[in-house]
């Protein structure tokens, strides 16, 4: 390549990290001021409490050497909690910055395996505006697990992507490492390295040795699973693939007396029964994510008049219009032999997320896949232009429209608003004026942030109670504090 094409060459690619930039910055803007919410005081602001009342900077060893109550093993989320300063608002910023970098590497690794810049950038961009599927994770600050282990997931792909190619076991050992902190930050790390062989095989279509492609790319869960079993053997917890997989599937709502729309609002909640109606649910929930249609329920939702009601269901079935009108004029023919496996990869990605995770809040990789799938559409089926900008157009819209609400509504979440306002009478507690908070909704967080804000007047009680527990102990009992309601 002469100097001239390489400087062409060099300046697309940076124009292109430039517009890769521009989502992940505005959705920050729109939520920079995001508090903690829920969760997040107990597993994020619990960690700083519980180390000020062992005059501690991290969190003992012996608390990474415990299955949680609820199955979880995950030290390396609650590490991450414990390194970053107990502010909710620099807490968010880190997470959209991960979020940020993951789209750029994401771009990187494509790029290098494709070898096409168009390819890549089309992938990484619908990968980062699909927020049907990433905004859960982006704005729930506990949830930033789905966010920093795709972050780590996607280091760990390229060291593997290197250690294929140039057979240098440096690059297997920092695959192994940041395989390891994928899979050790939340369960759903797993997932990237049982689609990883197969996603390599994709792009390397020549590469004859896959069966010790497969055994390389594998090691993180291996480690994994080994790990948490013979923790197993120690504890009275099981663990979440005997309590989510192995376990006796809770009986079927339909029977169970409830009010229609309380069955539907069930079915739709992580903890929904994994039955036929479940299935059904989650199955046709993930396809209309995957065309990052779900956002228009939250654009729905905030509004209150009728007339912006009618009109979101207008420009919704509008939107489905378009996705048919230009699939139809796609020319298949010109698919290519690798359209077929593209497909069987999603089709194996999105099986996963809907039947054994049994999830959409944080399909991460699907947002990935779904987006090279986009890319090798429009740049290998589209023969019109006319078609690709539509297609363009049909996935951005819903994007654009949500992030106008300011990304108020989320999925199984209060509003934002109501959000900030809880965050607000949280902030607002006066020393033992913990009572003014009983009508507030989740009340019982407040109480992290109660002692964390006075912990000076309570640090000898809290030392007494609580300085002999561990993280997992600790972040659940605070819970049944009574003593600041006296």
């Amino acid at each position: 390549m002469d100097k001239s094409k390489l400087q062409i060459l060099i300046k697309k690619i940076f124009n292109n990290y430039i517009l890769l930039s521009i989502s992940p910055i505005i959705f920050y803007i729109l939520t920079f001021n995001n508090p903690y919410y829920s969760d997040d005081y107990q597993s994020i602001l619990g960690v700083h409490l519980l180390n000020k009342i062992n005059k501690k900077n991290l969190l003992d060893i012996t608390d990474f050497t415990l299955l949680r109550s609820d199955g979880h093993y995950n030290p390396v989320m609650y590490m991450f909690h414990n390194l970053i300063p107990p502010n909710a608002i620099f807490f968010h910023f880190v997470v959209v910055s991960l979020f940020l970098l993951s789209v750029y590497l994401t771009y990187f690794f494509l790029l290098k395996v494709s070898k096409n810049s168009e390819f890549a950038f089309i992938s990484s961009f619908f990968f980062s505006i699909n927020f049907s599927l990433i905004i859960k994770p982006l704005v729930w600050n506990v949830f930033h697990s789905h966010i920093t282990n795709y972050f780590t997931g996607i280091i760990s792909y390229i060291f593997f992507y290197y250690f294929i190619v140039r057979k240098k076991y440096i690059f297997l050992m920092s695959f192994i490492f940041f395989g390891i902190l994928t899979v050790f930050n939340m369960e759903s790390g797993l997932i990237y390295y049982i689609f990883l062989p197969f996603f390599i095989k994709y792009f390397l279509i020549n590469h004859t040795k896959f069966i010790k492609i497969f055994f390389y790319s594998i090691i993180p869960i291996l480690i994994y699973f080994s790990f948490v079993f013979y923790l197993s053997q120690y504890s009275n917890t099981d663990t979440l693939l005997q309590q989510r997989v192995f376990s006796e599937n809770k009986l079927s709502l339909m029977d169970s007396g409830l009010p229609l729309k309380e069955k539907i609002i069930e079915y739709r909640g992580r903890k929904a029964p994994r039955d036929l109606i479940g299935y059904g649910l989650r199955i046709s929930e993930n396809i209309i994510s995957s065309f990052n249609l779900s956002s228009y329920e939250y654009i729905y939702r905030y509004f209150n008049n009728s007339f912006y009601k009618n009109l979101i269901i207008i420009i919704f079935m509008l939107n489905i219009f378009l996705y048919f009108y230009c699939f139809i004029h796609l020319r298949y023919r010109n698919y290519k032999k690798n359209f077929i496996n593209l497909l069987l990869l999603n089709f194996f990605i999105f099986f996963i997320y809907s039947i054994i995770f049994f999830r959409k809040d944080i399909n991460i990789l699907l947002s990935l896949s779904i987006g090279m799938l986009f890319a090798h559409i429009i740049l290998f089926l589209c023969t019109k232009l006319k078609i690709k900008k539509l297609l363009f157009i049909a996935f951005l819209t819903p994007s654009v429209m949500y992030a106008m609400t300011g990304f108020e509504e989320i999925y199984e979440m209060k509003s934002r608003s109501y959000i900030n306002e809880m965050y607000k009478d949280f902030n607002s507690i006066k020393y033992k004026d913990y009572d003014s908070l009983n009508e507030l909704h989740y009340k019982t967080d407040a109480v992290y942030y109660y002692y964390f804000k006075y912990f000076d007047e309570y640090s000898e009680y809290l030392t007494n109670s609580y300085g002999n527990l561990g993280i997992y102990e600790f972040e659940s009992i605070l819970l049944k504090d009574n003593i600041i309601s006296n």
